[in-house]
């Protein structure tokens, strides 16, 4: 547990570099927005309704250009300027098989999508399609 946390907080290091070295539309806030404060989700309709209206899935896939990380970056972004909170997250082979039952282009060492918390549950999203996933369990509560 504490090698993923340590590589997740590594990842948006870089990632955070990389939005200054190189502004993308996924780096850039919605006009206007003001970041007060990060709320979880209160439930998976209000996530859905959020992805739903939300048009990151719309943007064209560009390798190098706008491209996973991207896409999680941007959906992130639009979240934030509704006062909840997304998070940015790097899944590997055997995590990318289990939630899209396929493998992953081996070319690829992992994926960029997106996580969020309803209440005592984190799920995964794919910024791409909007499609949520079960992710973990993240506290669970002893007898």
């Amino acid at each position: 547990m504490k090698r993923e946390l340590l590589m997740l907080m590594l990842i948006m290091a870089v990632l955070g570099a990389l939005c200054a070295l190189n502004p993308s539309p996924a780096c850039s806030p919605v006009a206007g927005a003001q970041i007060y404060r990060q709320i979880d989700w209160d439930s998976t309709t209000e996530l859905q309704r959020f992805l739903a209206q939300d048009t990151t899935d719309q943007y064209p896939w560009e390798y190098e250009t706008f491209d996973c990380d991207d896409f999680a970056l941007r959906l992130r972004l639009n979240a934030l300027a509704m006062d909840k909170y997304i998070s940015v997250v790097w899944i590997g082979h055997g995590e990318f098989q289990r939630l899209f039952g396929q493998p992953l282009d081996p070319q690829y060492d992992g994926h960029i999508m997106n996580a969020a918390i309803v209440g005592n549950w984190l799920y995964y999203i794919e910024p791409q399609t909007d499609q949520i996933f079960p992710g973990i369990m993240l506290d669970r509560m002893e007898k």
